[in-house]
């Protein structure tokens, strides 16, 4: 373990103001691997180990250390990675991605290992079953060599029997666990909510379709059945996946498969054909409200996937079960998979039958089921042992995905025991919650968003009686104002409520969205996870016999709202009596922090468009792309007019390195040290893999390994040391062997396949513009300054440098207009290749138009402090766009760097005007023609 660390200030401020700071590790993101974790220091604070979380389960530690590797390796070490799937992974992980506003996104890395673990396991180490799983990567503390746990004596039970009879580090209890069949392939992963599983599901979706249709002999499937515990989980699962839609909003088809992605979305109690290679069937766990008392039959695969059509058209229209049982192969997707351990189990009987069925009518075995859930634990609190990937609720609040809890703390009031009224009984804790949420919607209203309370009552009576109470108050008077949902005993809605269940949980999130206040028996379910609750009021003590967990307590108010900056860290309240306030706390075990909210902050400045500013709207043309990928075939053409050894790196028969000591979280070096290296060498085949690898990672050309392969090895044998060398020499092989060496040779190629590897074409003038007047608003909580003659109310600035120049240009008497662009908040962004020839989006500082006396000059203008690798290549398209829109519109335009070096030289430290003029300011510039900023 390395040294803990004290945790440093954050960046993003609580939306809520807190007392204290936040637990945070310094300089986290979601979108890379965790290395640090957080845990109380026993005095009130907390403190960072230098290491990340293990996991609880039974397996995931010893799994994660393979896959880390086999990422590392560029999924090369250990092999037999799949064209497939490497191209897949390439293109997830590695390829740039937009949704349609042309916005940039990434996926989580707690989606990039769930997926990569699935393929690891699957393809590469070919583990099927739980129990090779179990006997390969089973946590050392679970077979404490004590009378009862002996590793022996667990396997055999393994195999004898499917049952694991293990230890449980954390209560140090002996827990029985039965285990899928032998060729029932399994896997759990653990995600939190609000991680993003369901993009998850949907990328194993397409990784099966695609190795199913594209790898000989491959085992996987092409027919997918998606579980949903509850109908309000279908619905929103429907949303995803009905059509496809989450495949093309979340660009998880490469684009050169498209046309080989032939899909049909059948949703339950659809009676559709299927007419394409592949097909996915939606369904909730069973059929819970709708006609479900009207069925005499206890049939649990009817309950399940509906009843045969009553009036069908068609010989094809069967029920989905049928219709699922006509396919040769399946994968099925099971979410929220803690419902397994549910007394309700139609859905396992189910998978028993469509087992069967493969068996016995394809002779093939179910391929392969995927789990998930935030809590996959039995009714004992024993993690499933067959989880393979673990990514916990604190993690996703170190990384920032989901709200903060906070547990809102009463220590006067002891809990009511007896009561007629709960209303009156929990009086205090109600007027508590309101007090709260009031600062809430105050504070959320600012950025346009509105925190719902929710509250958790005791029983049917009471949630009836808080429900009449709060009507009469001032905050809840207005119509539609309060919902009242109630509950069964197992927390799933009642059949009178489902439906505005279901209307409001669309509808919640909404910014017109009028519910201040859901009051409920229970509402626990998934599926009410919705992102606007910001306020949880338990009025209930829960139990294990209550079948809930505190994770999924607290996560009906996790998820994210929409539309409140990176800036703000969002916080879901916790309020409650001693015994819910006990029961939320075991979630400290996971490191979660407690904070007391004070007062909200000053929130950032709204900026938008403003009409009666309409003469200062500027009309920004939108092009066509300039560039795609085309993975065209490379021969060794491309080598001929490379240089040998560029930099004229020496080759020597020295076995000594220096290294660098680099402190983990400053990046600080402490010094050096000289290596000896006396071991073997790899051979010359895993060198160069490894280098071909790193090359097909930098042009982001994944899936093309055998063609970059004899390129590189052609560019070492016979050109990069200027003469034809014998590469398996051990001097030669050490030298590559050098990361300084292997990455001047990755850095030559890279660039040159690159070049050859995208398509440019002439970009044509889009019919549709972007007009600045017509863009949303947005919040800032940057510095700003009110000018005249910009569309926006206020003008956002990133530092004293662009403020002062936003003010020259709103003084200056040849600008008629000008706008500051921020970044992706004002949305116009120009395509550009950049250094490692990937393609990426340039967002420009400013926009002017600038008077002349035979018309009007447009000019893209950027405020460059300090300049990074990527800037020339950003001027150049900058540059580039100008000339384009220039001849496609009748007006002319031109780019401008202004350079900070040379602003402050012209106005004395940012104390006076550059000049009195646009023109006279150009002409002071020592370069003051655009196209020779680059020279």
């Amino acid at each position: 373990m390395k040294r803990k660390k004290e945790a440093k200030e954050s960046k993003a401020k609580p939306i809520i103001t807190l007392e204290q700071k936040l637990p945070e590790v310094p300089d986290r993101d979601a979108y890379s691997p965790p290395i640090q974790h957080l845990i109380k220091d026993g005095k009130g604070g907390y403190l960072i180990e230098n290491y990340r979380r293990p996991s609880k389960t039974l397996l995931v530690n010893q799994i994660r250390q393979e896959v880390d590797g086999w990422r590392s390796s560029g999924y090369k070490i250990p092999g037999g990675i799949s064209a497939t799937s490497l191209r897949l992974l390439g293109w997830w992980f590695d390829e740039m991605h937009t949704f349609e506003n042309d916005i940039e996104f990434e996926y989580y890395f707690c989606q990039r290992e769930a997926i990569e673990t699935i393929i690891y396991l699957y393809e590469i180490k070919k583990l099927r079953d739980a129990a090779d799983l179990i006997f390969k990567y089973m946590d050392p503390e679970a077979y404490r060599e004590d009378l009862f746990t002996k590793r022996k004596d667990i396997e055999e039970n393994v195999r004898n029997e499917r049952i694991l009879i293990r230890r449980v580090p954390e209560t140090g209890l002996i827990a029985h666990q039965e285990l899928p069949q032998s060729d029932h392939c399994r896997y759990a992963v653990k995600m939190a909510t609000g991680s993003g599983k369901t993009l998850v599901m949907a990328m194993a979706v397409a990784w099966s379709y695609f190795h199913k249709k594209l790898e000989r002999d491959s085992s996987l499937s092409k027919t997918f059945l998606i579980i949903a515990p509850n109908v309000i989980v279908f619905e929103r699962l429907r949303e995803d996946f009905e059509s496809g839609n989450i495949f093309k909003e979340w660009d998880l088809i490469p684009k050169e498969w498209k046309h080989d992605w032939q899909m049909t979305f059948i949703m339950r109690g659809e009676s559709r054909k299927t007419s394409t290679e592949g097909t996915l069937y939606l369904t909730n766990i069973h059929q819970l409200y709708e006609g479900r008392n009207e069925r005499k039959d206890d049939d649990p695969v009817n309950r399940l996937l509906g009843p045969k059509p009553k009036d069908a058209t068609g010989s094809w229209e069967e029920d989905m079960l049928d219709r699922i049982k006509k396919h040769k192969e399946l994968l099925i997707i099971n979410d929220e998979a803690h419902h397994v351990h549910d007394t309700d189990l139609e859905w396992y009987k189910v998978i028993l039958e469509l087992q069967k069925n493969l068996k016995e009518k394809f002779r093939n075995k179910l391929f392969l089921q995927l789990d998930f859930s935030a809590t996959p634990k039995d009714q004992n609190g024993t993690f499933f042992p067959w989880i393979v990937c673990d990514y916990p609720l604190a993690q996703a609040i170190e990384d920032r995905i989901i709200k903060a809890p906070l547990i809102v703390h009463q220590t006067e009031k002891a809990d009511p025991e007896k009561y007629s009224r709960a209303s009156v009984a929990y009086g205090e804790w109600i007027n508590i919650a309101i007090s709260r949420w009031k600062e809430h919607y105050e504070a959320y209203k600012k950025v346009g968003s509105r925190p719902v309370l929710f509250i958790m009552a005791e029983n049917t009576n009471d949630a009836d009686d808080i429900y009449d109470e709060m009507k009469k108050m001032a905050e809840f008077k207005g119509e539609n104002q309060l919902l009242l949902i109630h509950t069964d005993k197992t927390g799933e809605i009642t059949k009178k409520d489902l439906d505005k269940a279901r209307e409001s949980a669309r509808l919640i999130d909404l910014p017109t969205n009028r519910i201040k206040a859901i009051i409920s028996v229970l509402m626990l379910r998934e599926g009410w996870d919705v992102r606007n609750v910001s306020i949880i009021l338990g009025l209930r003590p829960f139990t294990a016999k209550a079948n809930i967990l505190p994770e999924q307590a607290v996560g009906r108010g996790l998820r994210l709202m929409k539309n409140v900056g990176p800036d703000y860290i969002q916080i879901v309240e916790i309020i409650g009596t001693q015994r819910f306030e006990e029961f939320v706390k075991e979630l400290e075990v996971e490191g979660v922090g407690v904070g007391v909210t004070k007062e909200p902050p000053p929130l950032g400045v709204h900026i938008y468009p403003m009409k009666i500013k309409n003469k200062y709207d500027i009309e920004m043309p939108i092009l066509t792309s300039t560039y795609s990928r085309e993975f065209q075939i490379l021969d060794d053409s491309i080598l001929k007019d490379l240089k040998p050894n560029p930099k004229g790196i020496s080759l020597t028969d020295s076995k000594t390195t220096k290294v660098d000591l680099i402190e983990t979280i400053t990046q600080k070096t402490m010094g050096q040290k000289q290596i000896t290296i006396d071991t073997g060498l790899p051979g010359t085949n895993e060198i160069l893999v490894h280098i071909t690898n790193r090359v097909c990672k930098e042009v982001r050309i994944e899936g093309q390994f055998a063609v970059v392969y004899p390129l590189v090895r052609k560019y070492i044998q016979e050109i990069f040391f200027g003469q034809k060398v014998n590469i398996e020499q051990e001097n030669i092989r050490r030298f590559l062997l050098d990361s300084r060496n292997a990455i001047e040779i990755i850095t030559i190629l890279a660039k040159k396949i690159g070049e050859k590897s995208i398509n440019r074409t002439v970009p044509k003038l889009k019919s549709e513009s972007l007009h600045l007047l017509e863009l949303d608003g947005f919040y800032w909580r940057r510095d700003w300054v009110e000018l005249e003659r910009t569309v926006f109310n206020i003008t956002p600035c990133f530092n004293d440098f662009e403020k002062h120049f936003a003010q020259f240009l709103n003084q200056t008497e040849d600008i008629g207009k000008f706008a500051k662009l921020a970044e992706t908040y004002t949305k116009f962004s120009i395509e550009y290749l950049n250094h490692k020839n990937a393609i990426a989006f340039y967002y420009p500082d400013f926009v002017a138009e600038q008077k002349l006396n035979d018309g009007l000059l447009m000019w893209l203008i950027e405020t460059k402090g300090w300049e990074k690798e990527d800037v020339p290549f950003k001027d150049a398209a900058a540059i580039d766009w100008c000339k384009n829109v220039s001849e496609l519109v009748k007006t002319k335009w031109l780019y401008l760097k202004v350079k900070y070096t040379d602003y402050i030289s012209l106005t004395d430290n940012l104390t006076k005007a550059p000049a009195d003029s646009f023109a006279g300011f150009l002409k002071k510039l020592e370069k003051p023609k655009p196209a020779s900023l680059l020279e």
